[in-house]
């Protein structure tokens, strides 16, 4: 094989070491924004049901009260789907 082969074959290994690396940098943001997301999410399902177990221990248990929980909880499926 002659020298510029093997010149060329190294530069397109380098190119597509770099293009690999490039990917997988954006992978990895994308990984850091969803389990931030995900973070931020039990975050304030923790918060909601703490209030809401705080809620029950002082108030009658009411139908009102089980139809908002019920609705947060439907929510918070949504957007955990997206």
């Amino acid at each position: 094989m002659r020298l510029e082969s093997l010149n060329s074959i190294l530069k397109l290994k380098g190119w597509k070491k770099d293009q690999i690396e490039t990917e997988i940098s954006s992978i990895q943001r994308v990984i850091n924004d969803h389990e931030e997301r995900l973070r931020i999410m039990e975050n304030e399902l923790a918060l909601h049901l703490y209030e809401f177990r705080d809620r029950n221990k002082s108030d009658v248990l009411r139908p009102d009260l089980l139809r908002s929980f019920h609705a947060y909880m439907e929510g918070m499926n949504e957007r955990m789907g997206r």
